[in-house]
């Protein structure tokens, strides 16, 4: 069986609404992406642009094909967010959803300066 690495830093965090997509990963720890994103605040839930000088937290999951299937399926992948393989400090590469500008496109979301969503809610 294939197995992917995939880290999340919104709704499919431990504790949020959309963590039971992951019900059958297993979570590797806590981590931190490179200092060079933004992370908006879309209210639900959170989007990653490929610019800034952010480093957001996230958490890193082995999946399966199947579980990395359904989460392309739920971000809207090519479309809404593409799913982008990254360095993650301290872990190495991990597959991680980035938002296209252009589906963000005429609308303002606030930044997160701390880089980590739901500590706000």
């Amino acid at each position: 069986m294939t197995e992917f690495h995939v880290a999340v830093y919104g709704s499919l965090k431990q504790g949020y609404a959309n963590h039971g997509y992951l019900h059958t990963a297993v979570r590797l720890g806590d981590y931190q992406t490179e200092p060079r994103y933004t992370l908006l605040d879309l209210g639900f839930f959170p989007a990653l642009i490929d610019e800034g000088t952010t480093s957001v937290s996230v958490e890193i999951y082995r999946v399966s094909s199947a579980t990395l299937t359904n989460l392309d399926r739920l971000e809207g992948h090519p479309r809404f967010y593409r799913r982008t393989e990254r360095q993650i400090i301290g872990f190495g590469l991990a597959w991680i959803y980035i938002a296209n500008k252009e589906a963000l496109a005429g609308s303002h979301y606030n930044a997160i300066a701390t880089g980590v969503w739901g500590e706000e809610f």
